[in-house]
């Protein structure tokens, strides 16, 4: 039998207690991240923290945030909905209490050691929101995010009440490659094309990774240029950061300047690809390395489009810098997905549950399920010549062809 443990605040927990239970590519699960999502304040949440215990030996862990949120987050853009937003724009605006940070970043934070312990926890967890709803009186709960094939494993919400409903693809990119040269060659014409005019508008045939030493603030030649972030540079990035959530139509939760000032602080956590021109930023993305993976965690840039290309730019820039540094894969995030597919990335689906404290809502939204959380259809991109594992094993041959001559 599991037993659960409450917490207001991450910093009443030991660090290294929390992330003991932890896999490598738990990032943003780690005690020092939520660190600064608390600490930052974003959107005003209110935090809890669970700590499931088997006898003594930690079981499973949950964040839980309660804040203000528009459900232009889940919801279609459909004429209706829209008709219903024009002549009611608050409608759509709740206070929820989620089992996940207050920001989007397409993982989960509910982490369980052993799948033995899913449906106690289930049945922990949501009792627990449950009574910190009642509490705050909040009518809306939800858990995020879930991977299609996770879906079975977490079945057990259901009995719980909640109802399981679409939330936006994750797109992953896979990187069998040695080089950018060889990731060019295997693809098909039309999407090569389209980067090499791009790499041309800023003066390279395949993008050069050079380090903030190496810049030379006074070229007329834009530079990719890797570096640690600054905390001087956090207000600038914040600025291009809002600038770029004001033109997306994927609506996510905003993060606050406060946020990169943390983030930025802890120089260690994360680096820095920068578009640079005559020294002055005009595409910047925060990207995140551990072992063969690069998460490509958020963008900021000055215009949507510019002489520049500077976002498809910098998305080629980070697939150059990922094969040269030997990952093998790049989560590439939530949105963007016309341009992240050109690339080669691939859409996986996630999902959240959802429930009412209120059984008219409950039996609504359930109602209504595909209608609020439609499900994001992406046209399929065939991007490369073929398979990228047959492609990897052509290389090879090619090579092995080579040493023979």
């Amino acid at each position: 039998m599991l037993t659960v443990k409450k917490y207001k605040s991450i910093h009443e927990i030991d660090a290294q207690h929390w992330d003991s239970i932890l896999n490598p590519g738990d990032i943003f699960h780690t005690h020092n991240f939520i660190s600064i999502v608390e600490d930052s304040k974003v959107e005003n949440a209110d935090f809890f923290y669970l700590l499931f215990y088997k006898s003594e030996k930690l079981a499973a862990t949950a964040v839980l945030s309660a804040f203000n949120i528009s459900l232009d987050l889940f919801i279609s853009n459909g004429r209706l909905i829209k008709k219903i937003k024009k002549h009611f724009p608050n409608l759509f605006t709740i206070k929820i209490l989620v089992c996940g940070l207050p920001a989007s970043f397409g993982q989960q934070n509910l982490k369980i050691t052993d799948y033995n312990y899913v449906n106690e926890v289930c049945s922990l967890l949501t009792r627990e929101m449950r009574l910190i709803a009642k509490e705050l009186r909040i009518k809306f709960m939800a858990i995020k995010e879930f991977l299609e094939k996770d879906i079975n494993i977490f079945r057990s919400f259901d009995q719980q009440g909640f109802f399981s409903a679409n939330s936006i693809p994750y797109m992953n990119m896979d990187l069998p490659w040695n080089n950018f040269n060889e990731y060019l060659s295997s693809i098909r014409h039309h999407y090569r094309r389209k980067i090499r005019l791009s790499l041309r508008k800023v003066g390279h045939s395949k993008p050069v990774i050079i380090s903030q030493d190496d810049y030379n603030a006074d070229s007329d030649k834009p530079a990719f240029v890797l570096t640690h972030p600054d905390e001087k540079f956090a207000d600038e990035f914040y600025r291009m950061y809002l600038k770029v959530m004001e033109r997306t139509p994927t609506k996510l939760e905003t993060l606050n300047k406060a946020f990169f000032e943390i983030l930025f602080h802890q120089k260690e956590n994360c680096k820095l690809l920068n578009l640079l021109v005559k020294g002055k930023v005009i595409s910047s993305g925060v990207l995140i390395f551990y072992k063969d993976t690069l998460t490509f965690m958020l963008v900021a840039r000055e215009n949507e489009k510019d002489k520049y290309d500077s976002y498809f730019n910098l998305i080629y820039g980070i697939i150059a810098l990922a094969i040269e540094t030997g990952c093998k894969k790049i989560k590439l995030g939530q949105t963007a997905y016309w341009v992240k597919q050109c690339v080669g990335g691939e859409p996986e689906k996630e999902y959240i549950w959802f429930a009412s404290t209120s059984k008219f809502w409950h039996w609504m939204l359930r109602k209504a399920n595909k209608l609020v959380f439609p499900e994001t259809k992406l046209k399929h991109v065939q991007v490369f010549k073929e398979n990228k594992k047959e492609g990897k094993i052509a290389v090879m041959k090619k090579e092995v062809m080579d040493i023979v001559k």
